[in-house]
Parts: C-alpha cells; structure tokens; sequence
C-alpha cells in the first residue's frame, strides 16, 4: 500500500502550490471540514490532487515539511478553492442575509458581513461576503469560480463524513425565469436521436418538400438550408444527402406503394394506359398508369412505374414489360384489363403479347393526326403567322412598340404563342393569339422605329385574316373536343364514338366555303375516317357509348346495328354476373366464358307469363263467400299459360296470432303460382335481360350531367347492368394520364440531375404523381 501511495506522490513532485495547500488541509484533519470542502468542490479539483490529500490525511496525519519546489502557477480556480478550503475554519465570517428588496439571483450565494465594536453586532453594507469562500466580488465570482452555480442555477448537495457520524449538508439555490434564448441554448445541447420520432417526422417532411417541389437531393448539402433547419429546430441534425436517397425515400416509397396496391385491390375491374419517353440523359422510359372506379362511383387512377426500356422498342419487348408490371401489380378484369395507348402499330403487338384486351386508341392522339393533316392544307398562312411571331420574339424593340400598341388600342396585353411542331393545338393557339393581337401587330410593324429592322416579313391580307378566322372556326370542334377528353376524372371512352361522329359530319363541305376551307375539312374528314376501322374496336366504343346514360341511343346508327350492340350488352353483362350465355341462333354452340374459369349458370327455359291477380275483396266482406268469389280464378285462362290453379293459404286456428296483414291479404294474394314446383325462378340472365330493356326504354339523360353520379343513382334499379358500367366508364379515352407524367419527369430529371439513377426517378415520379390522389 505504501508503494501505491508512493507512485501516488510521482505526481505532486513537481507541483508547489497544490503541496502547500494540501499541507496546510492535512492541519484541519481534526476539524472534521476536510470533507466538505472536497466533495464540494470536487468538480474544480484535479483528481491527483485528492489522491495526495487522502494520502496526508490517512497514511502521514504527521504535519510534512513544506518542499521549496518550483513549479509554474496553476489556474487560478484550483487554487482559489484548496484556499478556500485550507482556511475556511480559521476565517469564518458571520453574515447576514440581504433583505426581500434585493431581487438579483446572485443574493441567493452572497451576504453582508457582521462586525462587532463594543459589544455590538454591526451588519456592514458597503461589501459583501461569498456564502462558499468567503469572497467578496459577486456576480464576477459567481461566472469565474462557480460557473455551474450561474449556469444551471441548480441545488448543491454535498455529504460529509467521519469515523462514526454522517452529516448532510443541502443548499438549494432558487431558480429564476430564464430567457427564450437560454432556453434554446440548453435544448440545442440536447440533439434528437437520428431514429426518434421527432428526427423521423422532420425527414419526413423535408423528404415531402423535396418531392413535392421537385428540388434536388443536392438541396440537402447547402450551407443555407442547413442553416435555416438548424435555426427552426436546434435539436434537430440534419442527416447527409445519401441518406435520403438510401433510405427516407425509399421507405416513403415501400409505404406510398403499399397505400395504392390496397386501393386497387378494391377494384372489380382496372384498366392501363402506357407511353414512352426519352430523358435529357438520352434514356428511354416507359410509363404505366392504372384506371378504376372506387366503390362511391368515383373515377381513380394512380402512375405505377416509370421504368427504363434500354431494348429495341419493339411489340414484343413492351409487351413483355406491360406483362411484367400487370404481374408485379397483381392486377385483374373479369372481363380481360384494357388498354389504352398511342396509334403506333407496334402497340398493338404489345397488347396481344400482354394479354390485354379491348385496345383503345388514344383519341386525343387521334385528333392531333386528323388535325396535323388540316393544317398541312394552310401551311403556306401558318408559316406567314410564324415568321411574324417569330420576329417579335427575338426583337426587345418590337416587343416593347407591341406593348405600347396594346394599350392605345385597348387590346389584351397577351404574349405571342410560338407553335410547337408535334402538337397541333399549339399551332391552334398561335393563330388564335395573332387574329387577336392583328390590330396591334400591324401598328407595331408600321411603326417607323419597328419598320427599319423589319427583313423578309409579309403581312397578312384582309383576304388571308378572313380566310385564317374561318379556318379557326373549323378546327375549333377539334379543339373542344381535345379538351374534353384530357379530363381524368370523368368518363371519356364513352364520348370517343360520338364525337368521332361529330367532328366527321361537321367536316362536310359546303358551297359556300372558300377553298382553304374545303381543303381544311376535306384532310380532316379523310384522316379522321380512316381510324377505328376494327370491327372489334367498334363495338367496343358503341359497347362504352350505350352504357352512357347520354349517348345510350346512339342516334346516328342503324337500328339492326342497335340491336347487335345491345345483344353484345347483354353478353358482357353475363361476363361479370359469371353466367354461361346459350343464344337460340346457335344454341349450344357459343359460349361466353368468364376469363377466370368455367361458367357457373346456364338458363335455356323460357319463364311463362304470370296469370291475372283477381281483384281485391272489399273490406267488410268476410263472408266464406265472398273469400272464396274473391279467390276464384279462370281456369281455362290458367291452362293456356300452363299453369293450375292457384294454391289458398290455408285458415288454421293459429291464424290470429298472425300479422294483421298477412291475415287481411292472406286469402287474396297468391303465394306461389306453381304448387308443383315445375317453374324456375328467374334467373340472372333474365334479371340482365329485363334490366337492359328497362334501360332502352328509359329517358336520356342531360348532356351536361356527369354518368357515374347517374349510375350512383340507378344501381340499385340496374343491379347487374351496372357492373359492367362500372368497369367499362372507368376507361380512359386517351393515354394523357401517360403523358403528364413526361412534364413532371422533365422537372424531375433536367439537365444539372441528367445521372440519376433511373430506380431513383421510378421512385421519384411514383411519388410525386400519387401523394396528392392517395390523400384525397
């Protein structure tokens, strides 16, 4: 033990003031305040310190002689505070405590020393008195000696010990109000763990800020928003880019998908649309979205992948990738899953190699080529409009007159569209714009600061300005109608069949057009009748058209043409009610199968007519006479329906405790009408066949009106009818859901984000498509 307390002193060697004052502790060992000083100030006293302390006290109590050793000065707090230990017996000062008029927090450690002159005890208030050490400079003390005490502001607790007594000393010190900013000082201190629930929420929220505004990841490494998320929540770090992308994203992205799966696992019947597009990284993709009506009769749809398509884009390899994200979706039809894309051919091959059936055209699609063709036929006035808007737009002059023009001719101060050759209803805009702002386009261009500059620039006629508003008269259906079917939640497969109608008899030429007219109509009406050609593909619009409550009627078709369509009705009905369908044409050899498995019904006997009910019996008749005048039923009028008479409830004793119903009407309503039980009772296919001609016979519904609030209305008046309605509506007539997502991608992936990884924008997109429909 003496070797331990020997290598114990190795340490003090060298130290002249901590030897001094331990020498001079080791004098109070008999005082019994050694302790307290100790533990008191324990936090501020080296450890090798108490080492030779303890050793002085415990192994040598014998006073040491003081060894004259230089060593450099000591911080000033050690010292202060083995002084204040080594002479706070022999220096102790009697203090009183300050009055309730001194309100400052430093009070709580400080008082005014007691003197004593002739016997009396004199508080002197010119100084005051450290409760701890004696000392006298206050608040400056408090922040240099007791930096713990100004800090926290918290009790001491010290325990003081001896051989056989123990003796606890509290000094609590009154806390005080603090400041907002010291209070966000001491919380910054406290940092949220990065797997707690409020770091979570904050991830979170930046990850939703992100995606929403599609801002890119590198966002989280600015100094900037550092800074600004550090000043909102000091508590809170901020976790590197790579973790977002390797796992808040991606787990936002695992729930988000779990969300839209459940929701599309409630639907009976789902339907895809699909387009390319080509990234600023040169990389393909392919988009599918998915289409289905909810429960409440509302239209759905949800963006499920935005893969990478690196292979030839042939028929069979989209078809082989449409294949494998309807068996990663699980998706499912009873009548088959449509599918609705552009009119390239090869999308036609996709569709047989997917199984995906009917295939619909796109019909906005359709239009822009009808349309393409129409302004092909006044190119030589479209390009006259172009070079001038053209013009406008590279001179900062021009544009400035322009403006000026505006105003003095109170004309609507609108910029010049530039038309965009691959979309036709930008070229439609363009000339729209210009036969709007021609007053001040040509004042603009006669303008002698405008005039100078103006190069190779033909101003349009009386003639062509005439000839370009009628033009615009006649594109103008094709441009409602483009409008109209661009809409996502509203039914639009059902209006491709009779607005193709509409715009082929409205581009029927007539004497009094003029000759850029007729050619306008005449490369329309040609390109737009060439479409929908298929058979097949016909019949399925008129299927969609004849469960819109609106175009049920089909005015502009033939009648035997109806009635296939709505014999086809009535065949696909049975395909959601699972019934085998045996026609008498060709009895027993077509069969309508339900696409997942055998039929479960089939119906060949016809129901017979009921018989005539006899007539009431009046009230106060109760007469067995009467009763049985009143039951009686012509029974030749019975045997030529096959049936015999009807069966009399039988009165039994028990008859009173029946219902006053049942015993007022008993004998005279008839319980069955086949007391052999040789008819059937209706079967689902006649249930289908009666709704549906209750259904040709009911009165249109308003154009305006939405069809799947009218279905909402009527389902439980068409309850097997209205299946199909639901499946088919939900349709989309166009692939423009495909489409918008090519917007947002272009925001997503741009020209300083070109390297994403293309999991990363699948991600991406899928989120930022679907967060606001799932929270709908």
């Amino acid at each position: 033990m003496y070797m331990n307390m020997y290598e114990n002193m190795c340490y003090f060697n060298n130290i002249q003031q901590y030897i001094y004052w331990s020498y001079r502790l080791s004098l109070l060992v008999r005082a019994g305040t050694i302790h307290r000083y100790i533990d008191m100030y324990r936090f501020q006293v080296p450890r090798y310190t108490y080492r030779y302390v303890w050793w002085c006290i415990t192994i040598n109590p014998d006073p040491i002689p003081f060894p004259k050793l230089y060593t450099p000065r000591l911080p000033e707090v050690h010292v202060s505070c083995l002084k204040m230990a080594a002479e706070g017996e022999d220096s102790k000062v009697e203090l009183v405590p300050p009055g309730l008029t001194f309100k400052s927090d430093v009070w709580e450690h400080f008082g005014f020393p007691v003197t004593t002159q002739n016997g009396v005890r004199t508080p002197d208030k010119t100084k005051t008195v450290c409760k701890l050490c004696n000392t006298t400079n206050m608040r400056t003390h408090i922040k240099r000696h007791h930096p713990l005490l100004a800090a926290r502001n918290t009790a001491f607790t010290s325990t003081s010990s001896t051989n056989t007594n123990s003796v606890v000393i509290k000094q609590e010190v009154k806390a005080t109000q603090g400041t907002i900013t010291g209070m966000f000082m001491c919380q910054s201190k406290n940092k949220f763990p990065k797997t707690s629930a409020n770091a979570t929420t904050i991830n979170g929220l930046i990850a939703r800020f992100l995606i929403a505004d599609m801002r890119p990841l590198s966002l989280i490494d600015s100094k900037e928003f550092s800074n600004l998320i550090q000043y909102l929540e000091p508590r809170y770090v901020l976790p590197c880019r790579r973790y977002f992308a390797d796992r808040v994203i991606p787990e936002m992205y695992e729930n988000m998908r779990i969300n839209v799966a459940n929701d599309i696992n409630k639907a009976v019947s789902v339907s895809i649309t699909t387009d390319s597009w080509t990234s600023r990284a040169c990389q393909s993709y392919m988009t599918v979205t998915v289409h289905f009506t909810d429960e409440n009769w509302k239209i759905k749809n949800y963006t499920l992948t935005t893969r990478m398509l690196s292979m030839s884009h042939t028929g069979e390899n989209i078809g082989n990738a449409l294949r494998d994200v309807i068996n990663e979706w699980k998706l499912k039809g009873p009548a088959g899953i449509a599918m609705v894309s552009d009119n390239a051919a090869n999308m036609n091959i996709a569709a047989q190699t997917a199984g995906l059936c009917p295939r619909v055209k796109c019909f906005a699609h359709t239009i822009n080529l009808a349309s393409q063709k129409g302004l092909k036929a006044m190119a030589k006035l479209l390009a006259r409009i172009r070079r001038i808007v053209t013009f406008f737009h590279k001179s900062t002059t021009a544009t400035a007159v322009l403006k000026t023009k505006q105003i003095a001719l109170d004309i609507p101060q609108h910029r010049l569209i530039t038309d965009v050759a691959t979309r036709w209803n930008s070229s439609y805009e363009m000339i729209s714009r210009f036969l709007e702002q021609q007053p001040a386009i040509l004042s603009a261009l006669i303008s002698p600061e405008v005039k100078r500059n103006v190069k190779d620039i033909v101003t349009l006629s009386d003639t062509d300005v005439n000839e370009a508003e009628k033009a615009m008269q006649v594109l103008k259906p094709l441009k409602t109608a483009t409008t109209i079917m661009c809409d996502e939640h509203y039914p639009t497969v059902s209006m491709i069949f009779p607005l193709q109608s509409q715009i082929l008899e409205s581009m029927t030429a007539k004497a009094s057009d003029c000759k850029l007219v007729r050619d306008v109509k005449e490369a329309v009406r040609q390109d737009l009748n060439n479409r929908y050609k298929s058979t097949e593909e016909l019949d399925f619009l008129m299927l969609a058209s004849v469960l819109d409550p609106r175009f049920r009627s089909l005015p502009r078709v033939e009648n035997d043409k109806k009635l296939q369509i709505y014999d086809a009705l009535e065949r696909q009905a049975c395909l959601f009610a699972d019934i085998q369908v045996k026609t008498e044409s060709d009895f027993g050899t077509v069969d309508t199968h339900h696409a997942g498995g055998p039929v479960s019904e089939e119906v060949t006997t016809p129901i017979p007519s009921l018989p005539t009910l006899p007539q009431l019996p009046e009230l106060g008749d109760t007469d067995d006479s009467v009763v049985g005048t009143s039951t009686a039923v012509d029974n030749h009028t019975l045997e030529e329906n096959g049936l015999s008479a009807p069966k009399k409830v039988c009165r039994s004793d028990s008859a009173n405790s029946k219902g006053a119903m049942e015993d007022l009407f008993g004998d005279v309503y008839i319980l069955s009408s086949d007391p052999a039980g040789t008819v059937k009772p209706k079967s689902k296919l006649d249930i289908i066949a009666e709704e549906i001609q209750v259904y040709k016979e009911e009165q249109s519904a308003p154009i305006s009106q939405n069809p799947m609030l009218w279905w909402s209305q009527n389902a439980i008046k068409y309850p097997e009818l209205s299946k199909l309605a639901r499946a088919v509506l939900s349709i989309p007539g166009t692939s423009v859901p495909s489409e918008r997502v090519f917007s947002c991608a272009g925001d997503i992936v741009t020209a300083t984000r070109s390297c994403l990884d293309p999991e990363m924008v699948d991600k991406l997109i899928f989120l930022k498509m679907n967060t606001q429909k799932l929270n709908k």
